[in-house]
């Protein structure tokens, strides 16, 4: 009686049931580990200035 594919497939389970979990605690590490980043937000004008190039008669919707 051949007891290698029967040890194979344990391997090969065990190591399936391992990976997964080992996979999220490594990406979860490096989230924890990754420094806080701040953005820095312009300021929005006072008055809108229109150049002599731009249109005053369209709008532009962007999705």
């Amino acid at each position: 009686m051949n007891t290698q594919p029967s040890r194979l497939a344990g391997a090969l389970s065990l190591l399936l049931l391992v990976l997964p979990a080992t996979g999220h605690a490594l990406s979860r590490a490096r989230l924890d580990a990754a420094p806080a980043v701040t953005r820095v937000v312009p300021l929005k004008p006072l008055k809108t200035r229109l150049g002599d190039r731009d249109l005053r008669n369209v709008v532009i919707v962007k999705f």
